[in-house]
């Protein structure tokens, strides 16, 4: 029982001490507890931004498919042109 009796008095003790200091450094460094309208706004700033972020990004890849399949087809048709120009010339000799 006294072990019990010490125990809780330890608990107790350290509850207090860590809502003391709690308190204390909430007034000493002006943090408070953000309240729920600005958690809502900080994550829909934060889901805004991710959109942009990716919307930005998925732009970015597409302008590079495009150049890539316009360069393939510019080289598909030089490549083309090469072997009509090669069998046209093979044929007039």
């Amino acid at each position: 029982m006294n072990f019990l009796s010490v125990a809780l008095l330890f608990c107790i003790l350290a509850n207090a001490f860590a809502s003391h200091y709690e308190h204390h450094h909430e007034e000493h460094h002006g943090h408070h507890h953000p309240s729920e309208e600005d958690v809502a706004e900080l994550a829909s700033a934060a889901r805004d931004s991710a959109v942009q972020h990716y919307l930005a990004r998925e732009k970015f890849r597409s302008k590079v498919r495009h150049a890539l399949v316009r360069d393939d087809i510019r080289r598909n048709l030089n490549r083309h042109e090469l072997r009509k120009a090669a069998r046209d010339f093979l044929e007039q000799q």
